[in-house]
């Protein structure tokens, strides 16, 4: 995805040296800097398979960004927060939560004696 750069939440364009940005003093102090990289979102689509795979796919290409395939057993469910997160769980006993952007398992949830059969975020 675009990645852009925030000062104060304002965009600042690509070769602006930073000496030329608005940043002055207040109250006998300098004004502290505050810059933030934002990426936006590329769109993606997370299934799950009984292969005991989830794929995430790149929306705008079609193609598979990242495979998953933690789980031993069937799945039963996943879900995918409104940050983006994917968590699954399946016959396993298992439930696992990733972060489909960085490629990473964010958790693991082992905690259950017996089959997990939903998973949801609030």
């Amino acid at each position: 995805g675009e990645c852009k750069l925030l000062h104060n939440e304002t965009i600042v364009k690509p070769g602006v040296p930073l000496s030329e940005l608005a940043v002055g003093e207040c109250c006998g102090e300098q004004e502290e800097l505050n810059f933030q990289l934002v990426r936006s979102a590329v769109p993606l689509v997370a299934t799950a398979s009984e292969d005991l795979d989830i794929k995430v796919w790149n929306a705008d290409t079609g193609y598979c960004a990242r495979t998953f395939g933690d789980h031993i057993n069937r799945l039963k469910d996943f879900a995918v927060s409104p940050q983006g997160l994917v968590a699954s769980c399946g016959m396993d006993c298992m439930a696992y939560c990733y972060d489909p952007r960085e490629g990473t398992k964010v958790a693991v949830l082992d905690g259950h004696d017996s089959i997990v059969s939903s998973v949801t975020f609030s």
